[in-house]
């Protein structure tokens, strides 16, 4: 290995590493400094009751690509700034379904589920959704160290429907059609999908 190479590398790398913590040290600083400036770009509700009836207040940092609708945000007490929520925005969402599998250590904490808009009680158009953060970018049907995340279609069968606008790439089970009734097969066919040993080659 060339000597200098290693050392050009080695720098990239502290460099690197710096870049994270100024960053890290910017949010900390600016963001909870000013948060009135900084959510100004983002959604106006930075604070829910949690299931004990606590105030949990926030700061977003940003969007979580691709959605357009979920967020990251810093807790805002001065003895909570390394909690991490997870805040999103959606039509329909399964508490019940959340909360069932977190207290069974599968799912990360629901803080809130519920309006956006507490005080305004005719808004119904989305729930707003704040969970403890779980460290990945995954999205539906995907696992995190075992814990499940994304409740927006989960409910009881009879009644849980997909909704009318199913991305057609991926590879949905027999009967899962837009608007069909989501059954316990199509979970069972998931699960196998999603666990089933890879062969080795």
């Amino acid at each position: 290995m060339d000597p200098r190479t290693h050392t050009s590398g080695s720098q990239s790398c502290i460099t690197s590493a710096d870049n994270v913590s100024h960053s890290t040290e910017w949010y900390r600083t600016t963001v909870f400094e000013y948060p009135q400036f900084y959510n100004r770009i983002h959604p106006a509700t930075s604070s829910v009751k949690d299931p004990s009836g606590a105030t949990v207040g926030f700061c977003y940092l940003r969007r979580i690509e691709p959605h357009d609708k979920v967020f990251l945000a810093f807790a805002d007490g001065v003895d909570d700034r390394d909690r991490i929520y997870v805040v999103k925005f959606t039509p329909r969402y399964s508490a019940e379904a959340h909360r069932l599998l977190a207290a069974a250590n599968c799912a990360p904490d629901l803080v809130y589920c519920g309006s956006p808009y507490p005080e305004f009680p005719g808004y119904t158009r989305m729930q707003m959704v704040v969970t403890e953060h779980v460290p990945s970018g995954l999205t539906m049907w995907e696992v995190s160290k075992g814990w499940c995340i994304d409740f927006d279609w989960a409910g009881l069968e009879g009644v849980a429907r997909y909704p009318h606008d199913l991305a057609e790439d991926v590879p949905w089970p027999v009967g899962a059609d837009p608007g069909a009734l989501i059954t316990q097969d199509h979970d069972n066919y998931w699960l196998e999908r999603l666990f089933k040993p890879r062969e080795r080659v």
